[in-house]
Parts: C-alpha cells; structure tokens; sequence
C-alpha cells in the first residue's frame, strides 16, 4: 500500500507515531493504552478510513506536527554568548521511534559530536520524541540519527535543526555567530552520507588505506617534508588501475561534498568522520587522497569525476607540510578569501549569503 508517496516500508513508524500523538479506543474491552512498541489492536477497517480521510488534507505527520498541544516547546537560552543546547539520543535500533532529552549548557562544558548532513526536503517531515512531544525533523536527519544512536546506551549530540530553535529568527542569529564554536569544540563532527545501496561504502576504504599508508612512510623519512619530494608512481602501480577508485567517486558525488557548509564543519573539527553505511572514513584521509590523486595519481582524475576543490583547500591551508611534497614551490598559490569564494561557487547553500558567511 502507498498513500501519498509514504512507501511500505515506512509505514508502520508513521502509523505507530499517529497512535501516539492521537491513540484511539481499542476495540478489545479492558486494553489500557496502546503501547509505543507495538501497533495497537484496533479495527483495522476503520484505521483505514482514518488514513484516507487525512489522507486528504495532509500526511500523516504533517497532521500529528500541526497538532500543537504535542509540539516541543523550547526552553530560552541564556543571553550571553557561549550558550547551546545539545540532546541525550535514547538508545534503539531498527524502526524503534527516536527519543531525546534536551539540555543547555555553555559548549566548553559538554563533551559532544556535532553531526553534519544535508537537511533535504522538509516537505514531508519527520519527528524525534521528547517526552510526550514532537520534534519536527527532516528525513535525512532522521536517517543520520537512527544511523548513529546506539543499541544499549544514549549519545550526546548536538544537529542544528534540534538544537536551535527555528523558530526564534533572533536565536538562530545568535546561533549562527558561534557555529565555529560548536564544531570546534565537538569531540567530534560526523558527516552523515546518503544511504549505501550499491555496495561502494565498503570497498572506498582500502584504496584510501594504502595511500595514507603510502604517504606516512614517505612523511618518516623527508620530514620536514620539502617542495615536490613525494616520488611519483610508476606507470603500472596496481594502485592506478584499482577499481575501487569508483567507489570514492560515488563519495564525492553526495549530497554532503556540494554542501556549502560541510566544508567549514569539517574544516573546524578536532576530528570530522565520514559516516557512510556501516563505514567510518576520516575525512582528512579522504581528501589527503585526493591531494595524492591530483599531485602525483592524474591518470586518476577521469574516474573520480570532479574533484571537490574547496575541500582540498580547506584541508591544504592547515596541512601545508604535507601537501607541498606534491607541488612545486613555484607553481604554489596561497589560499585567500577569494580562492574560497571561487572554488565555492558550484556549493548548494539554502541562504545566498551564507556564500559568505560559510568562508
């Protein structure tokens, strides 16, 4: 069955956040409410002219999102800069409903993993639970968190579209000024990618090895390392002709690395990880493979499609020691403002001046 664009397989979690948020009568005498682990036992014929009936007006959850008794009410943060708030992810798995508690606190007081992704349509919206009420977030956040919480023991997080109140046009301001902050003091930022459903999360990690591999043998023994020192490989490198190579293509192709803001959440991180599947990547070694690939693997550069330059850029103004093994000091051009903003002009931002902003 599919009503309006909600597919099989989801359902039956829309169904059971509907009972949640509306719990009808069960039909069987002396049934106390239903329960959230299980669909409640109640005429099915009649669930079914329920559906159709709001069918009309709306999905499911945009009618449950509307209903505002059961919408979240944010708690102010403080007025002084330093502030955020950050959420406990309840454990679960599979199709179990999110759950979060939600807390303030200055940054530097908390120990957290600031998640990035792309927000995607907000047409026909998600929620997370808190308490009795109801978060709405969009469907890629939704996959991103079910993604990251853990079986047997809640995560502390912090997501922009949870953590700030979208609503508060002077919060978000306020927010927005200490983005650097929030991703800079994360233990972690976690990219969240599209969902893996060719296989390739698993088969990008073991070309990305052997060149990091490759890279920190050379770093021992020329370090400090010195302009255009990395040697070149040979013409019948197996490296040069693994087929894996497609699978990083696939990974510059998301959504995430055309993403403006992905590059400035990455570039601030202590440590920014690429969440693909059931893959962790670090980012770092990602585009450290990239440098490698553009310098020294050109033969390369057809497979992997476009290059995402800006991340490069990124990772090359904090790691010059290492790049400049793969180029000349005399071909060399300094990062700048301007170098940003040029190879930032393919980026996807949902503010225009955020083109700005991000740099």
């Amino acid at each position: 069955m599919e009503i309006r664009g909600i597919k099989r397989d989801t359902w039956t979690r829309l169904e059971k956040r509907w009972f949640y948020v509306y719990p009808l009568p069960s039909t069987t005498p002396h049934t106390s409410t239903p329960s959230l682990s299980r669909t409640p036992e109640v005429d099915p014929i009649s669930v079914t002219a329920l559906l159709l009936i709001l069918n009309l007006t709306g999905t499911i959850m945009e009618e449950a999102l509307h209903h505002n008794d059961k919408v979240y009410t944010y708690d102010p943060l403080p007025d002084e800069q330093g502030y955020f708030r950050y959420i406990v992810l309840k454990p679960g798995s599979g199709d179990d409903l999110l759950y979060c508690d939600i807390h303030i606190a200055r940054i530097d007081d908390v120990s957290y993993e600031a998640i990035s992704y792309v927000w995607g349509s907000e047409e026909e919206p998600e929620a997370i639970l808190r308490g009795e009420n109801m978060i709405p977030i969009t469907v890629n956040l939704h996959a991103a968190l079910a993604r990251l919480r853990l079986p047997n023991k809640t995560s502390v997080l912090w997501a922009d579209s949870i953590c700030i109140d979208q609503d508060n046009l002077l919060e978000k301001g306020h927010q927005v000024v200490q983005l650097s902050s929030m991703y800079r003091d994360a233990d972690r930022v976690l990219i969240c990618l599209d969902a893996d459903e060719d296989g390739h999360a698993i088969r990008a990690p073991a070309p990305i090895g052997e060149v990091i591999q490759r890279i920190q043998m050379v770093v021992a023994t020329i370090y400090p390392s010195k302009w255009n020192a990395f040697p070149w490989p040979d013409r019948d490198d197996r490296l040069l002709y693994d087929a894996r190579w497609i699978s990083i293509a696939v990974i510059l192709r998301q959504g995430s690395f055309t993403r403006g803001w992905v590059v400035r959440e990455a570039a601030f991180a202590q440590a920014a990880i690429i969440i693909w599947g059931s893959v962790e990547v670090t980012w770092s070694h990602l585009v450290e493979t990239l440098v490698w690939a553009t310098g020294r693997g050109v033969s390369l550069l057809e497979s992997l499609g476009v290059v995402p330059e800006v991340h490069v850029l990124a990772y090359e103004t904090q790691h010059l020691e290492r790049v400049r093994m793969f180029w000349s000091e005399e071909l060399w051009n300094s990062s700048s403002l301007l170098s940003y903003l040029n190879y930032g002009r393919s980026l996807g931002f949902r503010d225009a001046r955020d083109r700005l902003f991000a740099f």
